[in-house]
C-alpha cells in the first residue's frame, strides 16, 4: 500500500510541477495561464492528500520526528494553496480575503512553525529548524497584513506568494524524490545528507519572492502619482 500511495504521490507531482511551470511562463491572465493554474493546484491538492498517510507512516515505522515534519509540511504547503487561488477570487474585496480561513491558517502555521522550530533546536535538527522558522516568518506577515490598510495590488502580491510557495514545494518533492531515484547513490547519498533538495528550492523561492513584492511595491508606487494628479485635474475641472 504505502508503495502505491508513493506512486501516485510521484505522479501527481509530476503534473504539478510541468503545471508550475506552464502557468509561470504563460501570459499573466491568459486563458493558458489560468488553466494550468487550475490544474496546478488540483495536482497541489493531490499531493496534500497523497503525502497524508506517508507523513503518518513515519510514525509507525519509530521515526516520529519525521512525521511531525511531514505533517507541519501539510499546514505550510495547504495554505499555501489556499490563499493563493483565494487572493485572485477576492481581489475586489480585502476584508473578505483577509477572515474566515484566513486568519486561522496563519495562527495555524504559526503555532506548529514555532513547535517543529523548537523541536529541531532541541533535537539539533537544522531541516527542521530552518523550515518551523520559514512557517512563523509567512504566518507572522500574513497577521501583520490583515492590521494594515489593503496595499494597491495586494491581490497580486499574495498570489504570486502564495504561488512561488508552492513552486518551493513542488520542487523540494522533485528533487528529493523524482531526481534522488534516478542519480548513482553515492552522489544522492551526498546530497542528501546536504539538504540541497530542500535548501536550494527553499533559497531561490524566498529570493524570487522578495524581488517580485519589492518590484511590485515600486510599480504600484509609481502608478499612485499619475492617478492622484489625474483626480486632482478632474476635480479641478
Amino acid at each position: 500500500m504505502h508503495g502505491m500511495v508513493l506512486a501516485l504521490h510521484v505522479a501527481v507531482g509530476a503534473v504539478a510541477l510541468l503545471g508550475f511551470w506552464t502557468a509561470a511562463l504563460a501570459p499573466k491572465g491568459r486563458p493558458l495561464h489560468r488553466l494550468a493554474g487550475r490544474i496546478y493546484l488540483w495536482a497541489m491538492g493531490g499531493i496534500l492528500l497523497t503525502a497524508l498517510p506517508l507523513a503518518l507512516s513515519y510514525f509507525g515505522r519509530g521515526q516520529a520526528l519525521l512525521g511531525v515534519f511531514f505533517l507541519y509540511l501539510e499546514v505550510l504547503v495547504g495554505t499555501s494553496v489556499v490563499v493563493g487561488p483565494r487572493a485572485v477570487r477576492l481581489k475586489q474585496d480585502f476584508a473578505a480575503f483577509s477572515s474566515g480561513i484566513y486568519p486561522a491558517l496563519a495562527w495555524a502555521q504559526l503555532g506548529s512553525g514555532l513547535a517543529v522550530a523548537a523541536i529541531g533546536l532541541w533535537a539539533g535538527q537544522v531541516l527542521l529548524t530552518v523550515f518551523g522558522l520559514v512557517g512563523v516568518g509567512r504566518s507572522a506577515q500574513m497577521l501583520v497584513q490583515r492590521l494594515r490598510s489593503p496595499a494597491p495590488g495586494w491581490w497580486l502580491r499574495e498570489h504570486f506568494t502564495a504561488m512561488i510557495a508552492n513552486g518551493i514545494a513542488t520542487h523540494i518533492a522533485f528533487l528529493g524524490i523524482g531526481l534522488m531515484r534516478i542519480l548513482p547513490a553515492n552522489l544522492a547519498a551526498r546530497l542528501a545528507d546536504l539538504h540541497l533538495a530542500w535548501f536550494a528550492p527553499l533559497t531561490v523561492g524566498v529570493g524570487a519572492i522578495v524581488w517580485l513584492r519589492v518590484r511590485h511595491q515600486r510599480r504600484f508606487a509609481r502608478r499612485r502619482p499619475a492617478t492622484s494628479q489625474a483626480s486632482a485635474a478632474s476635480v479641478s475641472g
